[in-house]
């Protein structure tokens, strides 16, 4: 499986997306957003030959830009809290090769002036063969409200919308969580 853009898009930018000190979301055009990567083996244990710091890449729909992010910690096990403009984002997901390859489109809304959990991705690697969604709002919260205590209350739910799409056909939802 790779993250990748959904399509080669002219616009791209990068960090740093982290939250600024004195942060307020009241009022502000931009949004915190609370997501957790971690990369496994496939027994489950975290997979330390991996980049030292994660990174994921979402595109804006809103802009149409490319955004690049780094994690706010080194390791397998990735948490990332950035504030980005308000609007709707998305990361795309593969499975398999060729023919029988199944992509799979993360959609999430960042809301202007607050703070969204948006999930847990798992993901198997090296071959980065399968991944999992997951729920895990309580221990998100809890890291964030580590080192960021005054925007940890209120902190909504928002789960990332998982599309399974096949070329030349429309995106289907799917339950959540999925493998």
């Amino acid at each position: 499986m790779a993250f990748v853009a959904l399509a080669a898009l002219a616009c791209s930018s990068s960090g740093p997306f982290t939250i600024p000190p004195g942060y307020t979301p009241a009022g502000s055009p931009n949004g915190v957003v609370i997501v957790r990567t971690e990369l496994l083996t496939a027994d489950g244990s975290p997979f330390t030959a991996g980049p030292a710091r994660a990174t994921l890449r979402w595109h804006h729909e809103e802009s149409g830009k490319d955004v690049v992010l780094e994690a706010a910690n080194e390791g397998p096990l990735a948490d990332f809290w950035v504030s980005l403009p308000g609007g709707h984002y998305r990361m795309v997901a593969t499975r398999g090769d060729g023919v029988a390859q199944r992509w799979y489109v993360l959609r999430f809304r960042v809301e202007p002036g607050a703070v969204v959990y948006a999930g847990a991705i798992h993901v198997v690697a090296p071959d980065n063969s399968s991944f999992t969604l997951e729920d895990e709002y309580d221990a998100a919260v809890a890291r964030f409200r580590a080192s960021h205590a005054e925007l940890a209350d209120g902190v909504k739910k928002s789960l990332v919308e998982l599309l399974r799409c096949r070329t030349g056909s429309p995106c289907e939802p799917q339950s959540w969580p999925a493998s």
